[in-house]
């Protein structure tokens, strides 16, 4: 079974930082993460476009998402 990488909220020096893990579940457990990617790589470049900035939230993530399919 292949492992998807998926991008999971963590908090470092009291600040939320995004991390991409390695997972063998799609789905993991509600709450761990917030997208699951293919690669690593496809994962890392959507934390860099989206994440680790002040402004993003969970919220703004999913509107994100949907913005880019629609």
């Amino acid at each position: 079974m292949s492992a998807f990488f998926i991008i999971k909220e963590n908090m470092r020096n009291q600040q939320k930082v995004w991390d991409v893990m390695e997972h063998n579940n799609r789905s993991p457990s509600e709450g761990l993460h917030v997208a699951s990617f293919n690669s690593k790589e496809m994962a890392e470049n959507y934390v860099k476009t989206y994440f680790n900035k002040d402004d993003v939230t969970r919220e703004n993530y999913y509107q994100n998402l949907q913005k880019q399919t629609e």
